[in-house]
């Protein structure tokens, strides 16, 4: 019963039966720890003594591509980037102890670079808070199927970043909302319209404009990323650089939205050949060829959901060109806490379309493996050489099913598990 006029908040379950649950700071503290420290320090991975260890250099640091890609409301990027915060400022110190001069905006500056100069301040909580924010804009990375999660997990960071007299910096370039899951990895995915690419050679029309498109939208990331953010006009160029890129990339989006729900209704054959001759003519400039593609992608990604709305696929190396256009490509490390469903409930919760794609686009699928394998197998893929992976799983990754599609596959192909603690009770309730 409920007085007239009273404001009842009750706790709701849609996260929950998602299989998705809030991560404590307990796990996000030492994961974070474990998952980063080979990739910021030189010598943890060649086995060295923690004496020998060396940190990597200020610009290294800041380098670093971090991603989360079930990230809720932002748990582990916030601890990522307080801990990698932390390490910037370590470098720093070393770099002035050695002679450097950094400059307020914690730029390497050389010693007959004098134009504009201001140095870092020495004050360590100022240090931490500039570290912090640079961290957020260069290093992080997030994804999220809940689009009110992405804005969650902004604010989380805006927290964690605030400086006094500062706009918050511009993170709708990293943190995007759309199925980690659903979607392409690879760019030779969506030039050869094959989710198991061959790396054939001759670009079709399409191809050639869909490589024009990454290469101008890389550019203009660029550009959005050497922004300092000093007052709400940068913010805005930021806004006004990355949707521009976004702009650039509507027809890759579009052709590659119309593949996955081709492969998601299990009709491929017939329906990727006239995808690619549609692709061809939009590709040419042909607007009745772009709407087709729009009206196919539109049907094909609802045809199986509840609610009739169209699946968002996440196609990730359209969303972050800079991590995937590199050399040696792909995050440096994927943390998380993926959610838990059982592989009899996967088609339940999202579809028996989605669990088939599923098998089919994951090499080796089969069986009840728990959804949380498939976020481990999709971080591995996005994944560069010499890279960290560092999630939360239940035990079930250890049994059955989802020890073969999972650890078992990923030893295979050359992984390593080189920290895991299998008696951790969830804390809390």
């Amino acid at each position: 019963v409920h007085h007239a006029d009273a404001f009842v908040v009750v706790l709701g379950a849609d996260r929950r039966e998602s299989g998705t649950h809030y991560t404590p700071k307990s796990l996000t503290e030492k994961i974070v720890e474990e998952t980063l420290t080979p990739i910021v320090y030189r010598g943890p991975a060649e086995g060295a003594e923690r004496e020998d260890w060396k940190l990597k250099s200020a610009d290294e640091l800041l380098d670093l591509k971090v991603c989360d890609p079930a990230m809720g409301s932002g748990a582990f990027l916030v601890q990522a980037c307080r801990w990698l915060a932390d390490r910037l400022v370590e470098a720093w110190f070393d770099m002035e102890a050695a002679g450097g001069r950094i400059d307020d905006e914690g730029r390497v500056r050389a010693a007959d670079d004098t134009t504009g100069f201001e140095p870092l301040s020495r004050d360590t909580e100022e240090r931490a808070i500039l570290a912090r924010r640079l961290v957020a804009e260069r290093c992080l990375y997030g994804v999220d199927k809940n689009p009110l999660a992405v804005e969650l997990a902004k604010l989380s960071l805006w927290l964690t970043t605030l400086a006094k007299g500062r706009p918050f910096g511009f993170l709708d370039h990293n943190l995007r909302s759309g199925d980690s899951l659903l979607g392409i990895h690879d760019l030779g995915q969506l030039i050869e319209l094959d989710m198991k690419p061959k790396a054939k050679a001759q670009l079709r029309l399409f191809g050639r404009t869909i490589r024009s498109a990454i290469d101008k939208a890389l550019a203009l990331r660029s550009q959005l990323r050497l922004i300092p953010i000093r007052d709400i006009g940068d913010v805005e160029a930021m806004a006004a650089l990355d949707a521009q890129s976004r702009h650039e990339l509507v027809l890759p989006v579009l052709i590659a939205d119309a593949l996955i729900g081709i492969v998601l209704t299990g009709e491929r054959a017939v329906s990727i050949s006239a995808l690619a001759t549609t692709a061809d003519e939009a590709a040419g400039g042909d607007k009745n060829a772009q709407a087709r593609l729009l009206r196919q992608a539109t049907a094909d990604l609802a045809r199986d959901t509840s609610d009739g709305d169209p699946r968002r696929p996440l196609h990730w190396p359209l969303e972050f060109p800079e991590v995937f256009q590199r050399e040696n490509s792909g995050f440096d490390s994927v943390v998380g806490n993926p959610p838990f469903i059982t592989g009899k409930r996967i088609s339940t919760n999202s579809s028996e379309q989605y669990q088939k794609y599923l098998k089919y686009t994951f090499e080796n699928s089969k069986g009840a493996a728990d959804i949380c394998v498939y976020f481990i197998r999709k971080g591995f893929d996005l994944s560069r050489d010499g890279s960290q992976i560092g999630m939360i799983c239940t035990k079930s990754v250890a049994e059955g099913d989802s020890r073969i599609v999972g650890l078992e596959y990923l030893k295979l192909q050359g992984a390593t598990i080189y920290w895991a603690n299998h008696e951790l009770p969830w804390p809390g309730r």
